[in-house]
């Protein structure tokens, strides 16, 4: 039990982030208040003004007051993942968080992943709880949701479970106690500093570098299983910002191309585990879009198999050049 008397610790938290600069503020406020203090503040800025900039000269006065050191990088412009992998190799503390721009973390939230970290010594990875994801409550119409979700193979809620397929993964919810887990999501995780002597963010997946989380995780529990977890103690709020946001169609593309890239770098080929990934894939991803009433959603959804037919061969090498150049 990590005393409480402790007021900080020799940890490093990364913040990647673009043109976000109100969300920013109110995340590194909430990170002001926890009760126990990271050793430093990594934020990896791309956005195309200096407002972050501004921002974090403008505030980090207050966090050297705690002796908490502030450090703004600019690069990144690849993507979420080279952001992530920028700060992780600038870090000095012997743990790296990783908490996206528009989070707010409860103010036990650091001290509640090191208890992990001290319950648990062969704990490689932990997640904090992700207190508003996608529904509060299992009503019966969030139920028979959640029942569909998980007969089309996307993403879905499981009691107490965060388990890896070959296409779809499932969300503890609810979470009750510290679970062992396939997968940690990536604006809500954390890893010992070790682990990037052996596992980097995949840089091939760009931009939102949607499923990077799924990848770089569950590369680590193939090799270490048993070393991922995720308490519910540790609450964080998504507030989900509606700024410096992709269009819908490029979001769709990507998650098609790079659910495709990481099943062939992540999974054995066998007969089972793709039938099981292209039923997903081509059934339930499209039932999904059918079923959420939105015609455009559907469109986009057929674009991006017929794209993904198109550059097959490229998209399995994890090489997306061609993405921008058939989204306008």
């Amino acid at each position: 039990m990590i005393g409480r008397n402790i007021k900080s610790a020799n940890v490093s938290l990364v913040i990647p982030t673009r043109n976000r600069p109100e969300d920013l503020k109110k995340l590194l406020n909430s990170i002001l208040f926890q009760t126990i203090l990271p050793k430093e503040i990594i934020i990896v800025d791309d956005s195309n003004d200096n407002k972050t900039k501004d921002l974090v000269d403008h505030i980090k006065n207050e966090f050297f007051a705690k002796s908490v050191n502030v450090r703004y990088l600019r690069g990144g412009k690849e993507g979420v993942a080279q952001k992530r992998n920028i700060g992780a190799s600038q870090s000095t503390g012997d743990i790296c968080f990783f908490i996206d721009d528009d989070m707010i973390l409860d103010r036990d939230y650091i001290r509640e992943i090191l208890e992990v970290y001290e319950k648990y010594p062969n704990a490689l990875g932990v997640a904090g709880y992700i207190i508003n994801l996608y529904f509060t409550g299992f009503s019966v119409k969030n139920k028979l949701s959640n029942i569909i979700r998980r007969i089309l193979l996307v993403f879905h809620f499981t009691r107490d479970a965060c388990k890896v397929r070959p296409i779809g993964i499932s969300y503890p919810f609810p979470l009750t106690k510290i679970i062992s887990c396939e997968w940690l999501n990536a604006g809500s995780v954390s890893y010992r500093k070790k682990v990037f002597k052996e596992f980097k963010w995949d840089e091939n997946l760009k931009t939102y570098s949607i499923s990077e989380d799924k990848d770089l995780s569950y590369r680590i529990y193939k090799h270490y299983p048993n070393s991922l977890f995720m308490t519910p103690y540790a609450k964080i709020f998504h507030a989900e910002s509606p700024a410096a946001r992709f269009p819908k169609k490029y979001v769709i593309y990507m998650g098609v191309f790079h659910s495709v890239y990481v099943f062939y770098k992540n999974f054995e080929q066998t007969l089972w585990n793709n039938i099981y990934f292209y039923y997903g894939l081509f059934f339930g991803h499209l039932i999904h879009q059918i079923l959420s009433r939105n015609p455009y959603n559907v469109i986009y959804q057929i674009g991006a198999y017929i794209q993904l037919f198109k550059n097959f061969k490229e998209i399995r090498k994890g090489n997306f050049a061609f993405l921008n150049k058939i989204i306008d």
